[in-house]
């Protein structure tokens, strides 16, 4: 008895009927209502409710912000990946020229401008049937003084905006691979 009342419960004693002796356990604190000021539970759940739906709203939110993220990122990859591909072809061509045995007046390094137009594919696609990235390059060859200036530009009607990468070099005996 002396253990149960250190918990919490009071016990009573009761004799009579035909029952004989009942113990009967009962607590010391007073147990309080479902709902304190007056509340149904049928108004506690209808809070809980709108606390869930605020919930699925914002979670919702958060998920279409993350797969709009996703969706630019993939799309800035694809405008990245075109931008490698054009950047590599002109550096290709600007290699090309300048690989070539400066001898002028031989060609390409001729006494006056010399213009050079080609059309360019890079960029297959993923079935590797088609190319993607269909563009255009001009290599201007210009005598000047201490050599000939070559400008390479390439211009690709990319995803979006069109891509246009310029590079220029002076090539005359002195540089690389010359004699």
């Amino acid at each position: 008895m002396q253990l149960r009342h250190q918990l919490g419960w009071s016990v009573e004693t009761r004799y009579g009927g035909d029952w004989g002796i009942h113990q009967m356990a009962r607590p010391l604190m007073p147990v309080e209502p479902c709902c304190a000021g007056g509340e149904s539970a049928a108004g506690r759940r209808a809070f809980t409710l709108i606390e869930v739906m605020l919930t699925m709203g914002l979670l919702m939110m958060l998920i279409g912000g993350a797969l709009a993220a996703l969706m630019f990122l993939g799309r800035a990859t694809a405008r990245m990946s075109d931008y490698t591909a054009a950047v590599a072809a002109v550096q290709g061509r600007m290699e090309a020229v300048r690989a070539a045995t400066y001898n002028p007046p031989s060609t390409p390094f001729l006494a006056t401008d010399l213009i050079l137009t080609n059309r360019i594919s890079v960029a297959l696609a993923q079935s590797g049937t088609n190319y993607l990235l269909l563009g255009t390059i001009v290599t201007i060859i210009s005598p000047k003084a201490s050599g000939h200036l070559v400008t390479v530009t390439g211009t690709f009607p990319a995803r979006g905006l069109p891509v246009t990468i310029s590079m220029q070099s002076l090539v005359n005996r002195f540089s690389g691979g010359q004699q």
